[in-house]
């Protein structure tokens, strides 16, 4: 359950923790709070005999928690904890009143090495993200996004955060509340929280604040918030261009401090440039940085924007640039940019194989290719047709040339179906994340019921697919022109789960061809 103030979960009602918060409560509970002095005072009078003797001025006491509400401690949530990540959500009020606004934040203490993400997460990742739950006529404002860093995950660039985070924003209250009685604040967060591997996470969040005739600011929240908000970056005086010069993008940044140094600029598209490539800088008269386009390169406005950082005498500063865009750099018209980001995480093609040469790759194909026919996935089936072969010996000699161009054309015409979808798959999934479908949870128990039936099967549990293996063995061992095709076809079948020790360069180098040199690297 929220807690109000650390001091609620202490143990013992006559404690001097529990002094402290109740002598807190009072400074806080305004009106209603002095209606319960009386009760208050004599609590206090027994608290303080107890642990202070007799002759202890409570009336002094009272006064010091009536006089000094920054005793209180911060009013957050009960933290949500993880081995990488201890969030909380921090209200900068202890007591608030109608219609007032005011700042809370999810703060995201981060373990050593592990990050979360900014607005535009760069290559791979997901923002942070609230969705509230308040009572009627409350409001929650969109989230004050921190100054992000590049951080580098080879051959990845992200932009987020690391050690400890302030995600702020604005809360108003209903201007028809009540004093008297309780605001509540509840808010369910995700994240993605990523070192060498990414792990989604979510936290409940909850917090009653009292709703009194005055406001009461909790100093040391306030600090630490106000701290967040002074440190977002600043609008620019000045307005940035983006255009083209061959190929490249160029930002032209025409207000730019004389000595600004060590600058990057993280843009709000994240379909803009390459982020994990380099930004040079340009000085002089004309400072700019020059960009790399990304690979989805799309602008259907006339202008863009993003957060560019810089150090200048040594201090590091960001600021919020606009920039105006080069109509020649814009979507041609009729075509639309996408509604809302896409929702899958962007993670380049691994890069294996990258450096061979079309030779190299056809011959590695064609090697492994060989060395498949040892492997035991396809040497029984070459037994097989070795067999057939053996019941042909009798017969012409073009006859049995035929059965083995039938052989080959199975294995050709397999291969290139095979191709075919890669290439496909590929065209169409260029920006999908390899693998990161397998950080999705239900997918990951979808996957662990699959592997333990697929376990059960092989001990003999049950059986499954047998009519199927059936209809496939007996295609291929029967004779004539037919059998010796689908031989062909169930040799690349069972071949494929094989392919990635011998073959995993050439197929590395396949994928990120043109068609052509694919289906060629594929028929190797």
């Amino acid at each position: 359950m929220a807690r109000r103030h650390h001091g609620a979960l202490s143990a013992g009602a006559g404690s001097p923790r529990m002094l402290r918060s109740r002598l807190t409560a009072l400074s806080l509970a305004g009106e209603g709070g002095l209606r319960h002095g009386v009760w208050m005072i004599g609590d206090c009078d027994g608290i303080m005999r107890r642990y202070f003797g007799k002759r202890f001025p409570c009336g002094v006491a009272l006064a010091l928690g009536l006089m000094a509400p920054g005793l209180a401690l911060a009013a957050e949530s009960a933290p949500v904890t993880s081995p990488r990540v201890t969030a909380v959500l921090l209200s900068s009020r202890d007591a608030v009143v109608p219609g007032e606004r005011f700042k809370v934040a999810l703060v995201q203490k981060l373990a050593p090495h592990w990050h979360t993400y900014w607005r535009n997460p760069g290559d791979s990742g997901e923002p942070t993200q609230i969705k509230w739950d308040l009572p009627a006529g409350a409001a929650a404002g969109e989230i004050q996004w921190p100054t992000p860093k590049a951080i580098r995950v080879d051959p990845l660039v992200n932009f987020g955060f690391e050690g400890t985070v302030l995600l702020p924003l604005e809360i108003t209250v209903p201007s028809d509340a009540k004093p008297g009685e309780t605001f509540a604040l509840k808010a369910e967060a995700t994240w993605l929280v990523c070192e060498k591997i990414c792990i989604p996470e979510e936290g409940s969040f909850s917090l009653d604040l009292p709703i009194s005739a005055a406001s009461a600011v909790d100093e040391a929240a306030t600090a630490r918030i106000d701290g967040a908000v002074a440190a977002l970056p600043k609008p620019a005086a000045f307005r940035g261009k983006l255009r083209d010069d061959a190929g490249k993008l160029v930002l032209d940044l025409p207000g730019l401090p004389a000595g600004a140094a060590d600058l990057r600029f993280f843009p709000l598209s994240d379909t803009l440039i390459e982020h994990a490539a380099d930004q040079p800088f340009t000085a002089g008269d004309k400072p700019s940085l020059t960009l790399t386009r990304s690979g989805a390169f799309k602008l259907a406005e006339p202008e863009t924007s993003g957060v560019l950082t810089f150090s200048e005498a040594g201090t590091q500063r960001a600021m919020t640039l606009l920039a105006d865009v080069d109509p020649a750099l814009m979507v041609t018209e009729g075509a639309s940019a996408p509604a809302t980001p896409p929702a899958v995480v962007r993670i380049p093609m691994p890069v294996e194989g990258a450096d061979l040469t079309l030779w190299a790759a056809l011959a590695f194909a064609f090697a492994g290719g060989l060395i498949l026919n040892l492997m035991p996935c396809v040497l029984p089936v070459l037994f097989i047709k070795a067999l057939g072969f053996a019941q042909l010996a009798h017969r012409s000699r073009s006859e049995v040339r035929e059965q083995g161009l039938l052989f080959l054309g199975g294995v050709l015409l397999t291969f290139m179906i095979l191709a075919g979808a890669v290439i496909a798959l590929g065209s169409l999934g260029s920006s999908v994340g390899w693998g990161f479908q397998l950080q999705s949870p239900p997918l990951v128990i979808a996957l662990a019921v699959v592997m333990v039936l697929i376990g059960l099967n092989l001990l003999g549990a049950f059986e499954i697919g047998t009519s199927v293996t059936g209809l496939g063995d007996g295609l291929a061992s029967r004779g004539g022109r037919l059998g010796a095709f689908m031989t062909g076809v169930l040799a690349v079948v069972v071949a494929t789960p094989c392919t990635a020790p011998f073959m995993g360069a050439a197929m590395g180098y396949a994928v990120t061809q043109p068609p052509v040199v694919a289906l060629s690297v594929f028929l190797a």
